[in-house]
């Protein structure tokens, strides 16, 4: 069966034969898991926020345009005037940091914009006060509110208001209350009517 000087094999079933390799079979690679989606961080709203102060802020100037335009139409407006500067401050805080905000949370925020406004009035309140300690501008403020649709008898009660400091404190209470109050409820609507339309 094989030579006996160089042990070839003398049969051809006996040569060796390397078999062909066998076709590599693809292996498929592991699925790839989906990214994990990160979940979204509670939404607190407080004063040392950037964008919640630059809003609240912004709210109360146009809380207070909105005051001065309907209070101008008809006082009754204001109501409406001043929820409605709630209501843009979440839609401002809506369109600079794209975060629903909770009704809570739009109700806070309401109440920050109410807040600011009701300072930027003392400031105006203020002023007014400090210019109207002048007579000569006093007088001439009082003969231009006599000009004006106010007859001489709301000219008075005005002036004699202004000059009690008890109806003065009263005034800003209620301004306060109003201001803020209502511009709560503004927000937490507005929280709440975006929150439903995004869905």
């Amino acid at each position: 069966m094989f030579c006996h000087r160089c042990g070839k094999p003398q049969r051809d079933d006996l040569i060796a034969v390397e078999p062909e390799p066998e076709p590599a079979v693809a292996i498929p690679a592991p699925p790839v898991p989906p990214p994990a989606v990160e979940a979204a961080q509670p939404v607190y709203i407080n004063l040392f926020s950037g964008p919640v102060l630059r809003t609240a802020i912004l709210a109360a100037f146009i809380l207070l345009l909105a005051l001065t335009l309907f209070g101008a139409v008809n006082l009754f407006l204001a109501v409406p005037g001043t929820v409605l500067g709630g209501f843009v401050a979440v839609v401002l805080h809506r369109k600079m940091t794209a975060q629903e905000l909770s009704v809570l949370n739009g109700l806070r925020l309401g109440w920050f914009a109410g807040f600011f406004s009701f300072l930027m009035m003392m400031l105006m309140f203020a002023i007014t006060a400090f210019a109207l300690s002048d007579p000569e501008i006093r007088q001439a403020w009082s003969e231009g509110m006599r000009r004006s649709k106010m007859g001489e008898d709301a000219v008075r009660q005005l002036m004699d208001m202004m000059s009690d400091p008890a109806s003065v404190l009263i005034i800003l209470f209620a301004a306060f209350l109003q201001l803020t109050v209502l511009s709560s409820l503004g927000g937490a609507l507005g929280a709440k009517l975006l929150r439903r339309s995004s869905r």
